[in-house]
């Protein structure tokens, strides 16, 4: 069961990519834009991709940690969708330029329509919170209820924030705390662990 779910999953997520990368290679191509003239674009668009959808890269400079991909799935709870949330920034820095064109126009449209959502929703009475150094960080709040509408980026910011500035938020009582910035970085790893390794650790 847990095999054919899996198998689906990743069928629809790899035709998802392979049906993007066909339509902007199409459009690149009927605008002159040839693989055979611009092969770095197409490549980089591919690796865009990736990362867009959560298939982060496991390499990291001189340091491949591809082989060992398993061992990772073991331990953590999706460490390429993990790694893509870290190198989205990277890759807009280190992309071509007509790539980064399109990732500029896909995180406007991202940013916008979560900021909007969220804008229209706290009009309606709803709870946003907009401090990074709170675990709430871009989410929704009903009463017990919460919707994150940053897809995960909202844990990667609280961490980037408590990092720097050594201080939390309370979701509770709203208070500032100071935060060991060794504290903060294993609360983030333990919350990425795989169910068995979570169950290990505790």
């Amino acid at each position: 069961l847990y095999r054919g779910s899996s198998r689906g999953f990743v069928a629809f997520l790899n035709k998802f990519r392979a049906d993007i990368f066909d339509t902007v290679a199409a459009n690149w191509t009927a605008a002159g834009k040839t693989f055979e003239q611009n092969p770095k674009d197409y490549k980089a668009l591919a690796r865009f991709l990736n990362i867009a959808t959560g298939r982060g890269p496991l390499e990291f400079g001189k340091v491949d940690l591809t082989k060992w991909g398993p061992v990772l799935n073991a331990a953590f709870f999706s460490p390429r969708l993990l790694t893509s949330r870290f190198a989205l920034p990277f890759e807009f820095v280190a992309t071509t330029p007509e790539v980064r064109k399109l990732m500029a126009r896909d995180l406007a449209a991202f940013a916008t329509t979560a900021l909007g959502i969220m804008t229209v929703l706290r009009a309606a009475g709803a709870e946003v919170e907009s401090d990074p150094r709170s675990s709430d960080f871009g989410k929704v709040r009903f009463g017990d209820t919460r919707i994150d509408f940053l897809g995960g980026y909202s844990q990667i910011s609280r961490f980037v924030a408590q990092e720097i500035t050594g201080e939390a938020k309370t979701v509770s009582a709203g208070e500032i705390k100071d935060a060991a910035r060794g504290d903060v970085i294993r609360r983030f790893i333990r919350s990425k662990l795989a169910p068995v390794a979570s169950e290990l650790t505790d």
